[in-house]
């Protein structure tokens, strides 16, 4: 009986390290930007390391959703085709937002004669934080909210991650449901690079309000490039809404559209613009503000 006892645990052994083995053997797909729709059949795996990275986005193509993916070293990673290898992106959503906020905030204070403001009348202050030391396909932003009234429907061509400093705001996600027993159509609208609006295509179905999130001091939200949202501000908050955004940047360029369940939208003069000198010193006192904040914490 020992024999056999002794036997089991060898091969028990045996299988745990073949399994150990096959864990740090990382199989991925070789690719620039992969083939949309991914096809796994003609996409040729090969072997990486844990630097090798890649980007996953969704694409609206009409009223389709196709899968983009590609990376900055040229290898699409995937383990198996839903799963893929960690890189910057995901290691600062997951635990480093709040220390990489708070250092592009001191270097943006530091710098502030060459540091990058501009306004989006009626809407926001922006400070451009730059790029990514690591990773270029990344950028940060700062976002201080002039208002926070109801948007109209809209996606991003950047997916990103946004952090909370101060204010609050309720976000609804919007999907067309098209379930073939109402004769409701949306109206999608393409928006250009002077920010006006389009009519590019009527699709079947309704705009239906499926999910609600809540973002306040603290929180973050994951907003992706396929997401159509809205944001509106809550009843009694009296901060202005401030916050930190984690942007990841793609080729090429996802489309922005706006929807609406009625012709014609209705948009205000918003084109971006750098800020005034009184805009840059009110920004600068409001982030002069945080860090001080910071640092008595």
């Amino acid at each position: 009986m020992q024999v056999v006892h002794t036997s089991i645990i060898g091969i028990t052994l045996f299988i745990v390290v073949q399994i150990c083995f096959f864990v740090e053997s990382k199989q991925c797909y070789e690719c620039v930007h992969c083939s949309e729709p991914f096809d796994i059949d003609i996409t040729r795996k090969i072997t990486v390391d844990d630097d090798s990275y890649c980007f996953k986005s969704y694409v609206n193509v009409g009223s389709l959703r196709t899968i983009q993916r590609g990376s900055l070293d040229k290898v699409c990673v995937s383990i198996p085709d839903v799963t893929f290898c960690s890189h910057r992106f995901e290691k600062l959503i997951a635990n480093q937002i709040p220390e990489e906020c708070f250092k592009r905030i001191f270097t943006a204070l530091e710098n502030w004669k060459m540091t990058d403001v501009r306004t989006v009348p009626g809407v926001m202050y922006q400070v451009r934080c730059g790029y990514d030391e690591i990773d270029p396909s990344i950028e940060y932003q700062i976002n201080w909210f002039i208002d926070c009234t109801e948007t109209f429907i809209h996606n991003h061509r950047h997916s990103f991650d946004t952090y909370c400093l101060e204010g609050e705001y309720i976000e609804k996600l919007w999907e067309i449901i098209d379930n073939g027993t109402t004769d409701g159509l949306v109206y999608q609208y393409q928006r250009n690079a002077d920010t006006t609006f389009n009519l590019n295509k009527i699709l079947p179905g309704s705009l239906c309000h499926v999910q609600t999130r809540y973002h306040f001091p603290g929180n973050k939200l994951h907003v992706d490039t396929c997401q159509f949202h809205s944001i509106s501000s809550v009843v009694g908050s009296r901060d202005r809404v401030l916050t930190f955004l984690v942007k990841k940047n793609y080729f090429p360029t996802p489309e922005i559209f706006a929807l609406s369940m009625s012709r014609g939208i209705d948009v205000q003069d918003n084109e971006i613009r750098p800020a005034t000198d009184s805009e840059r010193l009110a920004m600068y006192e409001k982030l002069h503000q945080i860090s001080r904040m910071k640092i008595h914490q």
